[in-house]
């Protein structure tokens, strides 16, 4: 499945009554994450048991990025997840997934097809729990980056950390097009001064509709993705608080566009597509041989 581009192998354990949980090792999501060698993916996700039916009966779910590392979320995802689950409880008006760090609740959009909302938790930004190595001063994002290349640092003009869950960097800049994000996004997904890694988006906004934003990712452990629901969630937290605003917003990344607006407890709803690509047997057939 994928999610604007986003793409996922889904393991569902609840179907398949085989528990791969524990046997799974980094090196085999890997293999099998492997465009050229695998079946290819961003993300692999296992669906371990639940019902997802009710809050203290969740979905709950492992994610592993394309490297073998584990993931705490994936907006992306878990719209294609609310899609299984909303298409085996047709009836159903709300559902409840359940991450290593998150208990998310998703909701179907009536009136568009396939298309789903998930409440991705609030905004983490103490630096604590990012986490960064200590609090972070704009000027010592701009030292940071002006270290691996000047040119990029005189273009940017905001910067902050910010937690969905895992840890993003969110970068400002007039023009995001022009910035080689894959040398920059590797500099700095793997700089000391995150000691989990983190996700990079490179954000520019539309002059005449500021409620309509322009990213693009580098996720950790994946590389450039199309997408990244997290990712787009810490913009926008990022966004409202350098735009003072706490309007929805349309963010447009590679793969296409996703809303985003604040409940009334601060919590991100994050509403996008969430699309099927097929039903596989080789995943199956790996760990029966294996």
């Amino acid at each position: 499945m994928y999610g604007l581009g986003n793409d996922f192998i889904i393991y569902d354990m609840t179907r398949q009554h085989k528990d791969i949980s524990q046997k799974i090792m980094s090196a085999d999501i890997a293999k099998i994450s492997d465009r050229h060698f695998g079946i290819g993916c961003d993300q692999f996700i296992i669906i371990e048991n639940g019902t997802g039916l009710a809050i203290n009966d969740p979905l709950h779910l492992k994610i592993f990025n394309q490297d073998g590392s584990t993931a705490e979320a994936c907006g992306n995802a878990m719209r294609c997840i609310a899609r299984i689950f909303f298409e085996n409880y047709p009836n159903v008006s709300i559902g409840f997934l359940k991450t290593k760090s998150h208990l998310m609740p998703v909701t179907k959009d009536e009136s568009n097809n396939h298309y789903y909302a998930v409440n991705m938790g609030q905004a983490i930004r103490k630096w604590q729990d990012i986490p960064t190595q200590h609090d972070v001063s704009y000027q010592e994002w701009y030292d940071i980056i002006a270290a691996y290349d000047d040119t990029i640092a005189k273009k940017l003009y905001h910067a902050q950390a910010i937690s969905m869950g895992n840890p993003h960097l969110v970068l400002f800049f007039d023009d995001i097009h022009d910035i080689n994000i894959a040398d920059i996004g590797h500099y700095l997904e793997h700089h000391d001064i995150f000691p989990q890694k983190a996700n990079i988006e490179f954000v520019q906004q539309n002059p005449k509709q500021r409620h309509m934003l322009t990213m693009r990712v580098w996720e950790r452990g994946a590389g450039i993705t199309l997408a990244c629901g997290s990712g787009a969630c810490a913009v926008y937290a990022v966004a409202t608080d350098y735009l003072k605003t706490q309007e929805q917003m349309i963010i447009n990344l590679d793969g296409g566009d996703l809303t985003l607006w604040y409940d009334s407890n601060k919590n991100i709803w994050m509403q996008g597509s969430a699309t099927d690509v097929g039903y596989i047997t080789l995943a199956s057939d790996y760990w029966q041989e294996n």
